[in-house]
């Protein structure tokens, strides 16, 4: 295996650890919230990761309210 090669395949296992990481916490923090950790892949969607951010500071959390939720209810 050439050094290239090796290169190659380093920047990919980085770049791998860069995306995922940051977005396992996220999937927790959905899971926790009561929802399914499939809104997580919003993150991936640029600027709709952004408001997502808000959008879910500011939803209700049914698992820590005891609260039974409607699709997209706010405070």
């Amino acid at each position: 295996m050439s050094p290239d090669q090796m290169a190659g395949g380093m920047i990919i296992v980085v770049a791998l650890i860069f995306i995922v990481l940051p977005v396992l916490p996220f999937f927790w923090v959905l899971k926790k919230m009561g929802r399914t950790p499939w809104w997580g892949v919003l993150l991936f969607v640029p600027l709709v990761n952004v408001v997502m951010y808000w959008v879910f500071a500011f939803w209700r959390w049914p698992s820590v309210d005891g609260y039974q939720y409607s699709a997209l209810e706010f405070d």
